[in-house]
C-alpha cells in the first residue's frame, strides 16, 4: 500500500498589522516579500528591487523560505533569485547584497559547488522546474529565473515571530491506494519506492463541484516513498569525477554532445573495480528541461589526433567507442555494484571513455548551455570475485507506421552472437525508449521454448527503466528485445535521436568477460550499396556465401579486439518457430477497480445529459511554456456556453472555432486552419473582447452580430485568464448543436495587445 497524506496543522497566525508592507507585498512578521512577473539576469534583479526602495530578497529563517516559496507555487516559473552570492568574495564565501553575512541557508545536498568548472556565484530557488525550496549556485548572468524582493516592516511596526505558525486555512487530504494496479493506462504503478515522484495538487476554495481548479490552485512538489541508504564502501575506496565540457545545446529537435576522457586512474598499468557511480547533472540546459540523459562508453583504444577532455563529433568517436561502460546512476546514491562484484578499469580493461550526452529541444531554445554533466565514481584496488560487463541490444532499423497502437518492433539476438556472449549470470536489464513506447522487455528462448522474461518495464516509464534480475542465459539461447509504441502521428515513427522519434535498446549488466559487448539487429540487412568487387555476385559460384547479398538479416555483434568479426548472418534463424511463453495462472498481483471509475465515450447521445451544465476541458497542445487551457460549460436550457480560457501570455490570447460535423458525418479541420474560423480574442491589457471571423492571413474581422460577451479577464503572476459567454447560435460564425463538434484553435500574442497584431503562436 501506499498512502498519501497533504495538510498543516499549527496556531493561527495574527492578523497583519495595519501599514505593514505596502500594498502587493506579504507580510511575513519582520519583512515584506514581493516576487516579480518577469525573469532577469541577477544584477538586473537586484538593481530593479533597490528601484523599489528594497533588496534582493534577505531570507533570514525557514518561515520566511517557506512564505517566498508559497509566494510562486502555481504562478509561473519557479526558479527565483535570491541575494545572496559569492560575487568579489572567497569561493563558498556567500554574503547578502549589502555584504552582511548569511546566516541562515538552505543549501541542496551538494550545494553549493562550481561543478561544471565555470563560476556559479549568485543564488537561487527552485530547481529543475518543480518548485522545491532548497538553495542553488548557478551563473550570474542567467536570465529565466524570476526574483523576489524583501525590505523591512514599515518603521514603528512591531516584529512578530511567525515560525511555526500557520498562516492560511488547512484541510488535511489522505489517500491510500495499492501500489500496483490492474489499470496501468490510468494509475502509476509504485514498483521502485525509491523513485522521484512528482506530486500535482490541486484545489477548489469556492466550488465542490469537480470543476477546472484554475492557475491560481496548483501546486507541484516533489517526493519519494523512500530513499536508499547511503553506500556501504569499503576502507580504501577512492573516488574521482569525470566532466564533461560545457555545451551549447542545438537547435535540433533531439541531438547529442560526446567529449573524450582519460580515466584519471592513479596507476593506469593496474586494475581496479569501480563498485558505486552517480551520473551528475545541473546548469542551464537541465533548468531549461532539454537535458534527456548521459551515458559512459568505454574505448578499445585511443582516438588519434583528439586530446583528453575535449569535446567531438559522436561520430568521430563511437567507431572505437561504441560499447556502454556506465548508464543511469541519477539517484542521490548512485548506482552500486554486489558486494562481490566491479565493472573493471585499468590494466588490460577500460582507460579511455566518451562522455555522450542527449537532449531535447523542440522549442528552438537559443543560447543554452550545458555545464556540470558528468560522473562520479568510487572504485577500490581491491579486486572483487567478479567482473561485471554491459552488453548493449537493440535496433536501428525500425518504423512504426502511422495511426498505429501497441505495434512491436523486435530486435533478436541470434545464438550466433550469444555463443561469444557464453553463459553468463544477467543482475541488471536498463531499457532505453522515447516517449512514444508503452511496453519493452527482453524475451528469452531455448530450445525453441520461451521462457520467463528476462525483464519487462510495463507500462513504460522512463524514471523506471531499470530492472534488477538474476537469470543465467546460455550460448545456445536466444534473445528478443521487443519495444510496443503507439504512434498517433500523420507520419511514420523513425529511429533517431529527436523527441518524435524513437529508439528500442535494452542495457544488460552482467557477470564476466563476454567476447562481444553488443548485439544489434539489422533486419533489413547493411544499408548502401555492396563494393564494386561482389559485382555478378547473384550468379557466380562462390556468391551465397560471400557476404555481398547486403540484403539479408544481420546481428552486429564484433569480438573484442578482432576486427572482421562484426556482423553474422541470421538468415533462418528469426523464422524458427518456438514456443510463446505463457504465464502461470495465479491470482493477480494488482488491484482491480470497482467501478468507482466510469468512462464515457464522445458521442452524442451516450449518456443522459440531466439538468446540470456539461462541463469538460482540454490541453491545447502548446506546451508548458504557453500553457494554453479550455474548460467549458454548456447550458442544454439556456443554449448559452460559457468558456474559461487561460494561457502564459501579455498581449492576447484567442480560442477559435470551426464545425467538426457529426458522428455520421465528420467534418475535417481545414487544410487553411485559420481561414473562417470564429475566433474570440480577448487582452486583459484593454479589458476587451472582439468577436469575429478569420480571415487566414489577414487580421480577423469583427462580426456583423457580435454574439459573446465578456464576463471577467484578469492579468497575474505572468497568465491571462478570461472567461465570457455566447449562445450556440452565430449568424455570421459557428452555430452550435447538441449533436455536433468543434474544432478548437487556440492562439496567443505575447507582446501587444492590438488584436490585429498577428498571432505569436497557435495550435
Amino acid at each position: 500500500w501506499a498512502t498519501l497524506a497533504a495538510g498543516r496543522e499549527g496556531p493561527r497566525a495574527p492578523a497583519q498589522p495595519e501599514g505593514a508592507c505596502p500594498g502587493g507585498w506579504t507580510w511575513t512578521g519582520a519583512a515584506c516579500f514581493k516576487v516579480s512577473e518577469g525573469g532577469a539576469a541577477w544584477a538586473q534583479a537586484r538593481q530593479a528591487c533597490e528601484a523599489e526602495g528594497a533588496e534582493l530578497a534577505r531570507i533570514s529563517s525557514a518561515h520566511e523560505n517557506d512564505v517566498v516559496r508559497g509566494l510562486t507555487r502555481g504562478t509561473g516559473e519557479p526558479k527565483l533569485w535570491l541575494g545572496a552570492s559569492e560575487r568579489g568574495r572567497a569561493e563558498g564565501d556567500y554574503a547578502w547584497s549589502d555584504g552582511s553575512p548569511v546566516s541562515y541557508t538552505n543549501w541542496q545536498t551538494g550545494e553549493p559547488g562550481d561543478n561544471s568548472g565555470t563560476d556559479e556565484e549568485c543564488t537561487f530557488m527552485g530547481f529543475l522546474g518543480h518548485g522545491d525550496s532548497a538553495w542553488y549556485d548557478a551563473p550570474c548572468g542567467w536570465k529565466e529565473p524570476r526574483y523576489v524582493c524583501s525590505r523591512p516592516v514599515a518603521a514603528g511596526t512591531p516584529i512578530v515571530d511567525l515560525s511555526g505558525v500557520n498562516t492560511m486555512p488547512v484541510i488535511w487530504c489522505e489517500v491510500a491506494r495499492m501500489r500496483r494496479t490492474c489499470e496501468t493506462d490510468n494509475d502509476l504503478q509504485l514498483i521502485d519506492l525509491e523513485l522521484d515522484i512528482h506530486g500535482l495538487l490541486a484545489w477548489s476554495t469556492t466550488d465542490r463541484a469537480l470543476t477546472y481548479h484554475g492557475s491560481a490552485h496548483r501546486r507541484t512538489t516533489p517526493f519519494s516513498f523512500s530513499r536508499p541508504p547511503a553506500p556501504t564502501l569499503p576502507g580504501d575506496a577512492q573516488v574521482f569525477r569525470v566532466m564533461a565540457p560545457a555545451h551549447e545545446v542545438s537547435l535540433a529537435s533531439g541531438s547529442y554532445a560526446c567529449s573524450y576522457h582519460v580515466l584519471p586512474l592513479p596507476d593506469a598499468s593496474r586494475k581496479y573495480h569501480i563498485i558505486n557511480y552517480k551520473a551528475l547533472r545541473g546548469g542551464a540546459s537541465v533548468q531549461a528541461g532539454l537535458f534527456h540523459h548521459v551515458d559512459m562508453n568505454a574505448c578499445s583504444g585511443p582516438v588519434p589526433g583528439i586530446q583528453d577532455g575535449q569535446a567531438a563529433p559522436c561520430e568521430a568517436l563511437m567507431g572505437l567507442c561504441g560499447t556502454t561502460l556506465l548508464n543511469s546512476g541519477y539517484g542521490p546514491s548512485g548506482t552500486s555494484t554486489p558486494q562481490d562484484a566491479g565493472i573493471p578499469v585499468g590494466g588490460d580493461s577500460t582507460l579511455i571513455v566518451v562522455i555522450s550526452r542527449h537532449f531535447y529541444n523542440p522549442a528552438r531554445k537559443t543560447g543554452i548551455v550545458d555545464q556540470g554533466a558528468g560522473y562520479e565514481i568510487h572504485y577500490t584496488p581491491t579486486l572483487r570475485p567478479n567482473d561485471l560487463s554491459q552488453v548493449t541490444l537493440g535496433i536501428t532499423q525500425m518504423t512504426v507506421p502511422p495511426k498505429q497502437y501497441n505495434f512491436p518492433v523486435g530486435a533478436r539476438c541470434s545464438p550466433l552472437c550469444m555463443q561469444r556472449l557464453g553463459e553468463s549470470r544477467v543482475i541488471r536489464v536498463a531499457f532505453h525508449a522515447h516517449g512514444f513506447a508503452q511496453r519493452l522487455h527482453v524475451r528469452l528462448i531455448r530450445d525453441n521454448v520461451e521462457l520467463a522474461p528476462l525483464a519487462v518495464v510495463d507500462p513504460w516509464d522512463q524514471a523506471q527503466a531499470t530492472v534488477s534480475t538474476n537469470r543465467i542465459i546460455y550460448p545456445d539461447d536466444a534473445l528478443l528485445l521487443e519495444c510496443l509504441y503507439d504512434n498517433d502521428l500523420d507520419t511514420p515513427l523513425t529511429y533517431g535521436d529527436a523527441i518524435d522519434q524513437e529508439m528500442c535498446f535494452a542495457f544488460l549488466t552482467l557477470e564476466g568477460a563476454p567476447r562481444t559487448r553488443q548485439c544489434i539487429d539489422m533486419p533489413r540487412g547493411i544499408d548502401g550499396d555492396p563494393p564494386a568487387s561482389c559485382n555478378g555476385w547473384e550468379t557466380a559460384s562462390w556468391g551465397p556465401s560471400s557476404g555481398c547479398n547486403f540484403s539479408q538479416a544481420r546481428n552486429y555483434c564484433p569480438i573484442v579486439g578482432t576486427p572482421g568479426t562484426e556482423v553474422v548472418t541470421t538468415e533462418g534463424e528469426r523464422e524458427a518457430p518456438f514456443a510463446a511463453y505463457r504465464p502461470p495462472e495465479a491470482a493477480p498481483e494488482c488491484v482491480v477497480a470497482e467501478g468507482q471509475r466510469e468512462e464515457v465515450l464522445a458521442v452524442p447521445g451516450s449518456c443522459e445529459a440531466g439538468a446540470q451544465p456539461i462541463e469538460g476541458a482540454a490541453d491545447c497542445g502548446l506546451g508548458s511554456s504557453v500553457g494554453f487551457n479550455v474548460q467549458w460549460s454548456t447550458n442544454c436550457s439556456s443554449q448559452t456556453v460559457r468558456f474559461t480560457i487561460e494561457a502564459r501570455a501579455r498581449g492576447w490570447i484567442a480560442l477559435g472555432l470551426h464545425d467538426a460535423g457529426s458522428t455520421a458525418s465528420p467534418t475535417p479541420m481545414p487544410s487553411l486552419r485559420m481561414k473562417d474560423a470564429d475566433i474570440v480574442q480577448v487582452s486583459a491589457i484593454t479589458n476587451g473582447l472582439r468577436d469575429a471571423t478569420s480571415t487566414s492571413y489577414t487580421a480577423p474581422r469583427a462580426k456583423g452580430q457580435v454574439v459573446a460577451s465578456l464576463v471577467s479577464v484578469a492579468y497575474v503572476h505572468g497568465r491571462t485568464s478570461a472567461v465570457f459567454d455566447r449562445p450556440f447560435a452565430s449568424p455570421d460564425g459557428v452555430t452550435l448543436a447538441p449533436d455536433r463538434f468543434v474544432w478548437f484553435i487556440c492562439a496567443v500574442q505575447h507582446g501587444t495587445s492590438e488584436f490585429d497584431a498577428k498571432h505569436s503562436d497557435a495550435k
